[in-house]
């Protein structure tokens, strides 16, 4: 068992031999048969043990027996009571849950604290077989069948390679004390049930079910490692970004062998889920704008790109412009810059005038004060160049191909009715247009635009 646990850290470079190492040390079998592995491979350590109150005096036992080992063995000892149950409730998080995360957040406090270069715990084989079986039962993808990891980040398992059987075995060989958890005979928890239930069931086909499951486990990563290199070379196909913007083109995605798989791995990340991506993708048909919402990031569909960007939290903006003394400038929310300069010459403006960032409007045909204001469903303008035809301003943007994104950082510049002045950074309005009896010429320019367009 020794040599197994030694070569085991050694081929999967776990730590190192001068490492210092955080045991997680419950009372159980598992982990004290870590420690005893630790102390005969002469492993520098401490060892760190939470109560979680959950069990009464059987949990003041655990920390009893745990605590007198480190002492009687020098062991550097770290404890951590919590009130597990009051969390609980507090947070309305199930016990499970707030106890996984109460005891990792405080095995990392004291990697940091105390130079620990890994927190090891005593996770084995026949747990990350319940995994597997857990993970395909509820459903997954491929990283759900690869089962607990030897390494993530600073927590590595050092006795992945043994099944509770061996671990057993050691145990009563070296009589070593250990603590049993009453708990786990419970089966309303899954992972009891797999274990109690399922498993044996299953060793009834197959006796060597543990051994049959590492070697499938081994072939599930090799799998990955395969399915992570596809996905990877597909991402960079389909998706292009601008600013904050991602852009994942929906033919692209749509046409790859991987197409859900591929949109998954893309969103996941995002906050999307599964179902969510099942219905973008079946939807992709649809009308563009419809959108889907993450817990921080917002998807919208364009014509031919879905626009992933953080959430959007659109506040009405109402900005108040009085007769402002010329020349002047505004700052609008997403940090344009807008110069207002009045022109007294004559000047052809014949071209200018259809510009998207500047225009030129006639000064004496305007009622102040001016307003800057979000779009609203029912506007209407007459667009420069339509010769006085109104036009829906929705139906405007679409017909310029403002994507679903874009619309959202449009604002209007009004006069005193609200009637409207310019689009900001698309079109100005027919009625202000300069004419042969403009005198005053309001030149207004648009200096930086954050507008959202797929990148070239």
């Amino acid at each position: 068992m020794l040599n197994d646990f030694l070569t085991y850290i050694q081929d999967q470079q776990l730590w190192q031999p001068n490492d210092k190492v955080l045991l997680a040390v419950s009372g159980g079998i598992d982990s004290m048969v870590l420690v005893q592995l630790c102390l005969s491979a002469k492993v520098s350590f401490g060892i760190a043990h939470c109560n979680f109150a959950l069990r009464g005096s059987e949990s003041d036992g655990d920390q009893e027996l745990v605590e007198q080992l480190a002492a009687t063995k020098s062991i550097p000892f770290h404890l951590a009571q919590f009130d597990t149950k009051a969390i609980s409730e507090k947070q309305q998080k199930s016990i499970q849950i707030v106890a996984r995360t109460l005891r990792y957040d405080w095995f990392e406090q004291l990697r940091q604290e105390h130079d620990y270069t890994v927190v090891a715990t005593a996770h084995h084989l026949n747990d990350s077989v319940e995994t597997v079986l857990m993970n395909l039962t509820n459903g997954c993808g491929i990283r759900g069948l690869h089962g607990i990891l030897p390494q993530n980040k600073a927590v590595v398992r050092p006795l992945l390679f043994a099944t509770k059987t061996q671990i057993e075995n050691y145990a009563q060989l070296l009589q070593i004390a250990y603590r049993t958890d009453s708990s786990n005979q419970n089966t309303k928890y899954t992972r009891n049930f797999v274990r109690q239930k399922v498993v044996p069931l299953l060793q009834q086909i197959n006796p060597n079910l543990e051994q049959t499951m590492q070697h499938n486990i081994t072939r599930f990563r090799e799998l990955e490692a395969l399915y992570d290199q596809a996905i990877a070379a597909q991402k960079q196909q389909v998706i292009s970004r601008k600013g904050t913007a991602i852009f994942i083109h929906i033919e692209q995605v749509a046409t790859s062998l991987l197409a859900q798989s591929l949109l998954y791995e893309i969103l996941a990340p995002l906050g999307f889920n599964t179902a969510q991506v099942a219905t973008i993708l079946q939807q992709q048909q649809q009308e563009k704008g419809a959108t889907y919402w993450s817990n921080s990031y917002q998807l919208t569909k364009d014509r031919t790109h879905w626009i992933v960007q953080p959430k959007i939290e659109n506040e009405p903006i109402n900005i108040a412009i009085p007769i402002p003394e010329l020349p002047h400038q505004t700052t609008l929310p997403q940090q344009q810059l807008l110069t207002w300069q009045l022109l007294q010459q004559k000047i052809d403006f014949s071209q200018q005038q259809v510009a998207k960032n500047c225009i030129y409007i006639d000064a004496d045909k305007l009622s102040f004060p001016l307003l800057i204001r979000s779009p609203r469903p029912d506007d209407i303008f007459s667009p420069l160049g339509m010769q006085g035809k109104q036009k829906k301003l929705g139906k405007y943007l679409r017909d310029a191909k403002v994507n679903a994104l874009q619309k959202e950082t449009i604002l209007l510049l009004c006069d005193a009715d609200e009637r409207i002045i310019w689009v900001i950074g698309q079109r100005a309005s027919e009625p202000y247009k300069i004419t042969d009896q403009t005198t005053t010429i309001l030149r207004i320019e648009m200096l930086s635009s954050n507008s959202i367009a797929p990148p070239k």
